[in-house]
């Protein structure tokens, strides 16, 4: 056993500050570690080599990263608040983690660790940028009622088998979903294709495009979304702004004028979306002003008249 900290409310100890002179690979017996409320300590607990490691007790600590020994014999962890990173690899005796605060957790590995669930972790860390998560089952009581969390995860980048950052979050397994749309579906297959989808055809929510088109008479539109069936379209779903910042919802001016835009056609507010539907722009012509100027035909061509 190594015991540092001290679980007693208001303990605080700010002076030690490094645990490689106490925890590491050399104490291959250690079973019980306790660094509770060391304040000073931070970065990364040197844990990750020592497998015999059965209980850690590291509330109220600055630690700010963990990896367990893959194969180890941990079965319970006490993180604190301060975890951004946690990783958790072949943790079969794992089944007692708790973290005091979730908010500072960016990084998520679970790999073959069974009795975490790291649905749960997951749920409760909002600010999740990284995730790999294998052979998941989120059926029965652990299914999702829709797809949202999955959609949050799609955002996330990913860490591969050999530990390296990746562009794609990795998921493997299986997901039970009682509803989701189309569009989900084929984004999360396209995501992770280790990832089985269980869900009821008669729960696959319609979906219809909505596109936006320059003006009438244009085959390509210049801005296209998805909107579930019966959604009622608001001023909220207009793009026109977005489309004019863009440069792309502009009219091209000519000798006599220059084009504004006014509105679509027809008008989306209020409109409900049962179909695929199409929006042209309406441009407001406005007469384009000329200086006409006239000088005196001599060598000093002074200006004689000007008229707008």
């Amino acid at each position: 056993e190594i015991i540092l900290g001290n679980s007693t409310e208001g303990y605080k100890n700010n002076n030690i500050k490094d645990l490689s002179n106490s925890v590491s690979a050399n104490n291959k017996l250690l079973e019980i570690l306790n660094i509770e409320n060391l304040t000073g300590v931070s970065g990364s607990l040197p844990v990750q080599d020592i497998p015999s490691i059965k209980e850690i007790y590291a509330r109220g600590s600055g630690i700010e990263s963990v990896t367990f020994a893959r194969n180890g014999l941990i079965h319970k962890a006490e993180l604190p608040e301060s975890l951004s990173d946690l990783r958790l690899y072949d943790l079969y005796y794992l089944n007692d983690l708790s973290i005091e605060d979730y908010n500072s957790l960016l990084v998520f590995v679970c790999e073959n660790t069974p009795n975490i669930d790291e649905k749960a972790i997951i749920e409760n860390s909002p600010n999740l940028i990284r995730i790999r998560a294998t052979n998941i089952d989120w059926t029965g009581r652990r299914s999702l009622d829709n797809a949202s969390l999955l959609m949050r995860l799609a955002e996330c980048k990913g860490i591969d088998a050999n530990n390296q950052n990746t562009d794609l979050p990795v998921l493997t397994g299986k997901v039970e979903i009682g509803s989701i749309r189309q569009s989900e579906i084929q984004l999360f297959n396209e995501l992770w294709p280790e990832l089985q989808l269980i869900y009821d055809e008669s729960d696959i929510i319609p979906q219809f495009s909505i596109n936006f088109y320059r003006e009438v008479g244009d085959e390509t539109p210049i801005y296209s979304i998805l909107k579930d069936e019966m959604y009622t379209l608001t001023s909220e779903d207009d793009p026109s702004q977005m489309l004019i910042n863009q440069g792309l919802l502009v009219k091209e001016m000519t000798p006599q004028y220059t084009y504004l835009f006014d509105s679509w056609t027809p008008d989306i507010e209020g409109v409900l979306v049962t179909q695929n539907l199409d929006f042209y722009g309406k441009f407001t012509p406005v007469i384009r002003q000329y200086t006409v100027k006239w000088y005196s035909d001599d060598d000093e061509r002074t200006l004689l008249e000007e008229v707008k």
